[in-house]
């Protein structure tokens, strides 16, 4: 489950659009941060999770938040600009199950590698999935997790909501401070629906034609109740549209570390988190890696954790322009604990689990001058060394609060949620 949203240039401190996102995923399932060169491929021909597609041999330049086992991402950005994020939608549609489509996540890098704007990616997408159609697994270790996608698209000048159901698509245009979540949401509002859609769930007896609502013919109720998608919606466009002030980066952090309770419990959290924490059968699922991306020119940062649980993570900024990125280990992680960047922040957050309530409110004290440390390096320097100094300033601090954290004794918790840590630590081989 996910949440992403969307602050416009006249309300961001920036002067420039915002694209923001939790990616939330299987526990073990680490993200990596990866840049890849703009570049000439050998063919117009893309290998993508299941099968091959049509692709441009010019690819543009993308960073990418990434589940280590995917070719495609959860969310990024491109060298002009663009940015896109996409959240799992449970509807009516029913699937092969035979692999023969794409990802939501192909689609989005797809779209990046190939797009310059917001429209030319939004149309990218919709003819990705009216050719391919979007029957494939989105699940790690869960092989019987389908399900079809909605994205926010957004460059300089423009953003778009694009939702879609099986084959079938409808996209709106968005000028204010925008969420979506693990819901369909577009209703009887929106500029661009695909031909035959309103015939098709007519004749299903979904709708009938006058104020024909998209969402209200075909979401699937359960699911989406079950993934509270819409509480999580409400709450991030609670988060964003309460200031009367506009929204500067260190706001948007915030937003993204979003508990729905005021003494958030780890082992009691349910899916009504936009930071979200695995506790077992009903919340199977985690924060494992935030972006904030700043949508200026090149020089401008794309900010990633790189790590699980954004409310524990540091916030890093990096650049098109810097070769930091390239071929850097440290941001590439497997399935089993190593020295990765995320598995190192992730033996930390599994220890910090069990007692979050009895260091969380120093940490957070502490992380926020961290944070603004971090930031103050983006506003005085401009150099490859930015993100290099962030990193080593980040994990400074992740070896003072390891040490901290792993002083306090731990506190019982409930059969279930243990149950399920163990499981989970046991598959990463984490020590």
């Amino acid at each position: 489950m996910c949440d992403t949203f969307y602050i416009p240039a006249h309300m961001s401190v920036s002067g420039f659009p915002v694209l923001a996102k939790n990616s939330d995923r299987e526990p073990n399932e680490a993200q990596n941060i990866d840049l890849f060169p703009a570049h000439e491929a050998k063919n117009s021909k893309q290998r993508c999770t299941f099968i091959e597609v049509e692709h441009p041999q010019h690819r543009y330049s993308v960073m990418l938040s990434k589940p280590f086992q995917m070719w495609g991402a959860e969310m990024g950005v491109n060298e002009h600009g663009l940015a896109i994020g996409n959240e799992a939608v449970f509807t009516k549609m029913k699937f092969k199950k035979d692999n023969s489509g794409l990802t939501g996540m192909d689609m989005l890098r797809l779209a990046l590698e190939s797009c310059t704007n917001a429209e030319m990616a939004l149309e990218k997408i919709v003819s990705l999935l009216e050719q391919y159609g979007q029957d494939a697994c989105g699940g790690y270790t869960d092989k019987n997790f389908y399900y079809h996608n909605s994205f926010l698209i957004a460059d300089r000048e423009k953003a778009f909501i694009l939702e879609t159901a099986g084959q079938h698509w409808v996209y709106r245009q968005v000028t204010q401070r925008s969420a979506i979540s693990n819901r369909l949401s577009i209703t009887t509002a929106y500029d661009g629906i695909s031909k035959d859609t309103v015939d098709y769930a007519t004749k299903k007896g979904w709708t009938k034609q006058k104020d024909f609502s998209f969402a209200d013919a075909f979401a699937a109720p359960f699911m989406s109740r079950l993934a509270k998608g819409a509480e999580r919606q409400y709450l991030c466009h609670t988060k964003i549209d309460y200031p009367k002030h506009k929204l500067d980066t260190t706001d948007i952090f915030e937003i993204l570390r979003t508990h729905h309770e005021e003494k958030f419990e780890p082992q009691h959290a349910g899916m009504n988190n936009l930071c979200l924490h695995a506790s077992g059968l009903f919340t199977p699922s985690q924060t494992t890696g935030s972006m904030v991306a700043m949508l200026g020119q090149k020089k401008f940062p794309v900010w990633f954790t790189g790590t699980a649980a954004s409310c524990l993570s540091i916030y890093k900024p990096f650049y098109f322009d810097s070769s930091y990125l390239a071929n850097n280990v440290l941001f590439t992680s497997t399935n089993v604990y190593d020295e990765s960047y995320w598995w190192q922040w992730e033996k930390f957050h599994r220890r910090a689990l069990p007692v979050y309530q009895e260091f969380i409110q120093a940490f957070t004290l502490e992380r926020n001058q961290v944070q603004q440390e971090i930031f103050h390096l983006t506003e005085t320097q401009y150099s490859e060394n930015v993100s290099d100094k962030a990193v080593k300033i980040s994990m400074d601090f992740l070896q003072k609060w390891t040490n901290i954290v792993e002083k306090i004794a731990p506190k019982k918790m409930p059969f279930s949620y243990n149950y399920h840590w163990k499981k989970w630590n046991k598959q990463a081989k984490i020590i």
